[in-house]
């Protein structure tokens, strides 16, 4: 395990034993030749010791996160648990999620993971150093001057062992369990931390079928403790992901801003935040789209020319453009339509979930507003307005809190789930197609 001396084998023979016992239901068959690894969690000051049996995620890149899952045994409290394993920026607009995950679970915010442990590892071998040469003073430097972040091993345990967003039961039920991943969203943002990262792949379904929002690694403060607004560098800590191989191999492309590509906001894709930072009306934009992308696919809708469903993903949640002078990629002009009026979902019918169409109609109004106001290059104090919405209604909660409770509220549910349609594929794995960049943030 080089110098990482916070995992080590496991020797005794019968804790290896209960421990492949009890995780056997978490470990696929390709893992389970995998040995058994006593891991260290930071718990004040001595360590908690879990035990792993193969991971539910592996990092697969030199760069990046490097980020791990993994269902764990914990002898002490005799239960399975989620671990979980990455770098993260260590920078001065930054926080660990443990961190931030101590401060919600302090102030009893619902629907996000419960902290039992975790904390940056300590040690010069838990930190990067490549942040140190990067001076143009030093003659082998060769590259141009760059700002690069130190890095620092992050690692938790948490008592959620969550299911995907996929296997929600029944059409009400995903609705409310993306509600429930909004509130959390609110409650944190009260305290001042913006998520950063809405997607499907953070939304999941806990034992209840209940809405829980995960990752709040990329999540930064917005506010202080006395409520006034910390101001943040547009393009800063950009997100770099890997492009599709070229004749001259894989290289790296920055996005502007945190998200996951298929669910960020028209003002991400379009690199509008080198102008303006990543704001809460991002975050909030992102919940339309997993809607509509969970729409499209599970919900058999009604659309005008009975289009592909498989062309509709393509089109609205994996195109992208690869500037070739700036190295960006940038994308969303299908998003850009349908917020505009002009696209051929504009006019989506969901016969046997009725209270689910008329949520997407009312949200579809609400960002429209916003929308407009963005191409208008309107302040977010100009009265840009679209039916009964204005765009300074994505500045808060409270609209789409709304428009979420009068659909969970209507009747008209059905109590049936209807098979997938078509890219059934994306959902759980998310991959790019064409010149996309890929969205498998589980790898990083």
């Amino acid at each position: 395990m080089g110098m990482d001396s916070t995992v080590r084998l496991a020797t005794d023979a019968k804790e290896i034993n209960v421990a492949k016992e009890k995780l056997a239901a978490h470990v696929s068959k390709r893992r389970q030749a995998s040995p058994v690894y006593i891991v260290e969690v930071l718990d004040t000051a001595t360590p908690r010791k879990v035990l792993v049996w193969g991971c539910l995620s592996n990092c697969r890149s030199l760069t990046g996160r490097s980020t791990r899952f993994a269902a764990v045994w914990d002898p002490e409290a005799e239960k399975v648990r989620f671990l979980k394993d990455m770098w993260r920026t260590d920078a001065e607009t930054t926080e660990g999620e443990s961190d931030i995950l101590r401060i919600l679970n302090d102030a009893k915010v619902e629907h996000v993971p419960t902290l039992l442990a975790g904390g940056d590892l300590p040690g010069r071998y838990h930190q990067t150093m490549t942040q140190t040469f990067t001076s143009p003073k030093q003659p082998w430097v060769l590259t141009k001057p760059s700002v690069l972040d130190k890095w620092t091993h992050h690692r938790l345990l948490e008592e959620l062992i969550p299911t995907s967003l996929e296997d929600f039961k029944t059409p009400k039920g995903f609705l409310q369990a993306l509600f429930d991943a909004f509130l959390a969203h609110k409650g944190a943002y009260a305290l001042g931390f913006l998520h950063r990262d809405v997607s499907d792949g953070n939304i999941m379904i806990d034992e209840n079928g209940r809405g829980v929002l995960i990752d709040w690694e990329l999540a930064i403060r917005v506010r202080d403790n006395q409520g006034a607004t910390i101001e943040h560098k547009a393009g800063r800590h950009d997100r770099v992901v890997s492009f599709p191989p070229l004749p001259l191999g894989p290289v790296g492309v920055k996005i502007h801003g945190q998200g996951t590509w298929k669910f960020m906001s028209c003002n991400l894709l379009a690199h509008k935040a080198l102008q303006k930072p990543h704001g809460l009306p991002d975050d909030q934009q992102s919940f339309l789209w997993i809607a509509l992308y969970y729409i499209l696919l599970s919900f058999n809708p009604v659309i005008l020319g009975d289009p592909l469903i498989e062309d509709l993903i393509s089109e609205y949640f994996e195109e992208s453009r690869y500037q070739k002078n700036s190295h960006y990629f940038t994308g969303g002009n299908a998003k850009n339509l349908l917020l505009s009026g002009g696209s051929v979902l504009s006019r989506i019918a969901i016969l046997d979930n009725k209270p689910l169409g008329k949520w997407l109609e009312t949200v579809l109004s609400l960002f429209k507003a916003f929308h407009l106001q963005s191409l208008m290059d309107k302040s977010p104090d100009a009265a840009v307005a679209f039916g009964r919405f204005t765009a300074s209604d994505l500045e808060q909660h409270d609209a789409l809190e709304e428009i979420f409770r009068d659909s969970l509220d209507a009747g008209g549910w059905s109590p049936i789930r209807q098979p997938k349609k078509g890219r059934s594929d994306t959902v759980r794995n998310p991959v790019h197609t064409g010149n996309a960049p890929t969205t498998k943030r589980r790898s990083e």
